[in-house]
């Protein structure tokens, strides 16, 4: 179950779609900047995954919340799209 910080994250995100992203194709790690930028109070680099800690030291739980985000924006939402290549999102 994902801590309230992190609950949060993700509201903030579905509700915006993604709207303060630069339009065009994005790299997942340039998605995770502006997100930390956006939002900086709702990145906790303190708290690592605890479903795959062992995987890397820089597998924050936030960046979770961003990927779920994204995901539900692809169907919820017209302007997030997944563009076919692992770790690129299109956002028109």
């Amino acid at each position: 179950m994902a801590r309230p910080i992190e609950s949060q994250l993700y509201r903030e995100l579905v509700g915006s779609c993604f709207q303060f992203i630069e339009r065009g194709e994005r790299e997942i790690n340039d998605i995770y900047e502006s997100v930390k930028h956006e939002f900086p109070e709702l990145c906790d680099d303190e708290y690592l995954c605890p479903h795959k800690p062992y995987e890397s030291l820089y597998n924050y739980e936030w960046k979770h919340s961003v990927r779920s985000a994204l995901q539900s924006c692809k169907i919820k939402c017209d302007n997030v799209s997944y563009s076919g290549r692992r770790g690129y999102w299109i956002f028109s």
